[in-house]
């Protein structure tokens, strides 16, 4: 059932803003079924498992799920990351373990994390190995995949909109990828890149809009808005 305007916005009030600036693992269920990286990462699946990689200047951040699509908990896994250089692709160029993050000692972890200076790596042409073990699934206990070390956002900020965005989203109406009313999913996400900002109904998306943000935010007006314009 497609929720009430006024609904919506009783909603949108309570709302908080999620403290990284990030939409977590607790609502994967994002209404489309568009599949997809849902931390602005990069996505890998193996038979039973489906993970997210997500790289940025200053680490990595490993997120599992099992095959039933619900995040597994970290603090349960042991990872290792293998980082290949784009001149040497066939060789290791370092390995590094991974530790559970986000959660305290005896509780429920959202992610595995590496903090590392990941600056001089190449824009294009690196890749991770991860290794992935302890993984609650028996017929998959471990995985081993590898993906293209890209880093994540590529400038965007993404965040669940507040109280305060609720003129801007009255003004655009409609989500800019998907064209459904915006909160007809629930509270939506706002998308920001040096100071403009657009939202989306959903994180199944945010994934076309990261693929190309300058259609959603360039300079042209069509259905963005500028922060300092709210």
């Amino acid at each position: 059932m497609r929720m009430t305007e006024r609904n919506f916005f009783t909603t949108l009030g309570a709302a908080v803003i999620t403290a990284a600036g990030l939409v977590g693992p607790a609502s994967a269920h994002d209404g489309h079924d568009h599949g997809g990286a849902q931390h602005g990462g990069v996505e890998a699946k193996t038979e039973r498992h489906h993970f997210e990689a997500v790289f940025t200047k200053d680490g990595a951040r490993l997120y599992a799920h099992g095959a039933d699509h619900k995040a597994i908990d970290a603090s349960r896994l042991s990872a290792t990351a293998t980082f290949y250089h784009p001149n040497a692709p066939e060789e290791p160029w370092f390995s590094r373990q991974l530790a559970a993050s986000g959660a305290s000692p005896g509780q429920a972890a959202d992610s595995l994390g590496l903090a590392i200076d990941l600056g001089k790596v190449p824009e294009k042409g690196a890749k991770v190995a991860f290794r992935v073990a302890g993984l609650p699934d028996p017929e998959e206990p471990e995985a081993s995949f590898t993906v293209p070390l890209t880093f994540a956002g590529g400038g965007l900020v993404v965040a669940t909109a507040t109280a305060a965005d609720q003129k801007a989203i009255e003004a655009l109406k409609v989500c800019p990828v998907s064209h459904d009313d915006l909160g007809s999913m629930g509270t939506p996400l706002k998308v920001t890149r040096d100071g403009r900002s657009t939202f989306l109904c959903c994180k199944g998306c945010l994934k076309q809009l990261q693929a190309n943000p300058e259609e959603f935010l360039g300079d042209s007006d069509g259905a963005r808005h500028n922060d300092h314009e709210h």
